[in-house]
């Protein structure tokens, strides 16, 4: 019965997987950036970026036609992380969280 209910999205996937399988590793976008996404993410990889979800998109420029220069991606998400209570807060619950998986019997 599961299977039947979720056969409107299984199967076209499954469709899509046996005939255009290859494409994503195929795509040019993959070649091109996956080594610099890899690189990216080994850097924000510590245990303070993890415990507060950090990502490297936080470091990421993008070029801004207007002003002819290189600007951050996210200033805002930068400026939030640079808060020291929402630090103290984001280790709090990954604290809690880890207090949780540890005290689970």
């Amino acid at each position: 019965m599961t299977i039947c209910v979720n056969s409107y999205w299984l199967l076209p996937n499954l469709y899509y997987i046996s005939t255009q399988g290859d494409m994503p590793r195929n795509a040019k976008q993959n070649r091109l950036y996956s080594q610099e996404f890899r690189l990216r993410n080994q850097e924000f990889g510590r245990l303070r970026d993890v415990a507060l979800l950090k990502g490297f998109y936080l470091d990421w420029s993008i070029y801004d036609f207007k002003s002819e220069q290189f600007e951050n991606l996210m200033p805002e998400w930068k400026k939030h992380y640079e808060n020291p209570f929402i630090s103290v807060l984001g280790y709090g619950v990954f604290a809690l969280v880890l207090a949780g998986v540890f005290n689970y019997n």
